[in-house]
């Protein structure tokens, strides 16, 4: 009887254990697709993301933004092409004004 009883038991057991196992695997297999699902939904997301609007609205910013900078920045280069000449331009005032005041004391003197 107590052979019986032990038969019953191991036979319940790998029942037990063949359902659970069954169990484990649906449970996996569900998740694996929902994770599948949000994959995709993530995908799809991500595509139509560039289509709405706020979207759209902040790369029209961003680029007329990127545009501005690259405007300043050229006048900025261009403002410091132009002070770049200034030492040589003052240096040549200095000669002319140098000359000049020359010339008019040797006329003052001349006269």
């Amino acid at each position: 009887r107590a052979a019986e009883h032990r038969a019953q038991l191991e036979s319940s057991s790998e029942a037990w254990r063949e359902a659970f196992g069954q169990r484990c695997h649906a449970l996996e297999s569900r998740v694996w697709e929902q994770q599948a699902d949000k994959g995709e939904l993530a995908e799809q997301v991500l595509k139509r993301l560039p289509e709405a609007g706020p979207i759209r609205e902040l790369h029209e910013e961003v680029r007329q933004s990127s545009y501005a900078v690259e405007v300043q920045q050229r006048r900025l280069t261009n403002l410091e092409a132009k002070l770049s000449k200034l030492p040589a331009l003052e240096s040549k005032i200095e000669f002319v004004e140098t000359n000049t005041a020359h010339q008019l004391d040797e006329q003052t003197q001349t006269s």
